[in-house]
């Protein structure tokens, strides 16, 4: 009979979980505001070309 591998408990998967949720609001957050900065940049006309 082969044995099963080792699975985490639950409130080690919860907390992994919630670090990954973080991590990707904070990137979120960065990432629209990059987007928002190039949007204002294209409207007033300062973006540069190369």
């Amino acid at each position: 009979m082969k044995y099963l591998p080792k699975v985490p408990d639950d409130a080690y998967v919860k907390v992994e979980t919630k670090k990954i949720l973080k991590q990707h609001k904070a990137y979120m957050a960065q990432f629209e505001e990059m987007l928002n900065d190039e949007k204002n940049r294209i409207t007033t006309g300062t973006c540069m070309m190369s």
